[in-house]
């Protein structure tokens, strides 16, 4: 049977617009009830469909991913706020549903999944969450602007649990969100990557910002179940947005086998003498600058392209002018001998001690050499 797992958005979302704008009391109101209260039609809604499901389980989506994050999102005087923990668990508890407390904090910092929320939750209920909150014994993590970091955190290790618990059933995965314009990057974003979505799971987006719930769009998953979920999560965090697009592509894409990626990365970065942009792939180019910083060698030779490109130029104008010089160079005199930097064992004109030309005597004239060596041949591996 069919299991279920949704992401509750929190500011706009949960914390809409009447809740709000509803009584602090006392600045308490994350603690009791309020949030059933202003968010009565919809969590009925979700009860009713919970319905067809096996079990459903649930997540935060939102930016409050530390308890940093959280008491600094709590609001003011008239529109106060609150705990997203406290009032999590107080909705998982009204719908009868397992909330799971992964946050990237736990991730970001190799914790056990769950420490930070719980050690969030047990300020935000002693009391000191408004009027004596202390972060600095809590776990932080990079702040996920466009949440796309985050719902592949969640999608995959919903993945990893239900292979564990719920091995071979398929998993519908519902996203609440409350603003439009992340509605709209977000579908764009796994609508593009849809093998960061594990196959077999259906990733519903929709809309919710206290009215009526609405469908924005469906995407059935075509990806792998990554146990290593976490490497790519914090690679995806060190990213910009900008940058996200082009990692999902090269670095978790199942096409790019990121082992053989790796290792060719690293043959060059240890061997930068036997690079030659032209005949490399761009992506394993980034990979070998990235490998290049994590081995902290000199990424240099992978970067600078354009000295390279016209040494080459001038190398091979260098040739082109030699070989016009030699089609025009005029009738040698009776015995002198024509000195040519090509010159081998069908010509006479070189010996142990370099180029040379013959004296009156016909005996031998050594002569440095300052003439330029022929290009060596390209040798390329594939």
């Amino acid at each position: 049977m069919t299991i279920r797992y949704i992401s509750l958005a929190i500011d706009n979302g949960l914390f809409n617009l009447n809740y709000v704008q509803a009584d602090h009391e006392n600045y308490t109101k994350h603690l009791g009830n309020a949030v059933l209260v202003h968010n009565k039609a919809f969590l009925d809604t979700l009860r009713e469909q919970n319905k067809s499901f096996a079990s459903v389980y649930a997540f935060i989506y939102s930016n409050r991913q530390s308890y940093e994050v959280d008491v600094a999102s709590a609001g003011s005087y008239l529109r106060f706020k609150g705990s997203a923990f406290s009032a999590i668990e107080t909705v998982c508890h009204d719908l009868g549903i397992v909330f799971d407390p992964f946050l990237l904090a736990d991730l970001d910092n190799d914790l056990t999944y769950g420490t930070a929320f719980n050690k969030a939750l047990a300020e935000v209920k002693n009391g000191n969450y408004m009027f004596n909150p202390d972060c600095e014994d809590h776990p932080t993590s990079p702040f996920d602007y466009d949440k796309t970091a985050l719902l592949f955190a969640q999608l995959q290790k919903a993945a990893v649990d239900a292979a564990a618990q719920h091995p071979g059933e398929e998993i519908i995965f519902d996203v609440f969100d409350s603003h439009h314009h992340t509605l709209e990057f977000t579908k764009g974003f796994f609508s593009e990557h849809k093998h960061l979505i594990p196959k077999g799971m259906t990733l519903n987006l929709n809309h919710y910002d206290g009215g009526e719930p609405t469908l924005y769009n469906t995407i059935e998953g075509e990806g792998l179940v990554y146990f290593n979920f976490a490497k790519h999560v914090k690679g995806l965090l060190l990213r910009p947005t900008s940058s996200r697009d082009e990692y999902a592509k090269l670095s978790i894409h199942p096409e790019y086998p990121k082992a053989l990626v790796d290792i060719v990365a690293e043959y060059f970065a240890r061997n930068p003498d036997l690079y030659q942009k032209e005949h490399v792939p761009t992506e394993v180019t980034e990979r070998v600058q990235s490998v290049c910083r994590e081995l902290g060698l000199d990424e240099t030779p992978f970067t600078v392209s354009q000295s390279l490109e016209a040494t080459e130029f001038e190398a091979q104008e260098g040739e082109k002018e030699a070989e016009k010089a030699e089609e025009t160079q005029p009738d040698q005199p009776a015995g002198s001998i024509a000195i040519n930097a090509q010159t081998g064992l069908s010509n006479p004109g070189r010996s142990q001690h370099g180029f040379y030309a013959a004296d009156e005597k016909g005996e031998e004239k050594a002569e440095s050499s300052n003439q330029k060596q022929a290009s060596m041949r390209r040798c390329i591996l594939y």
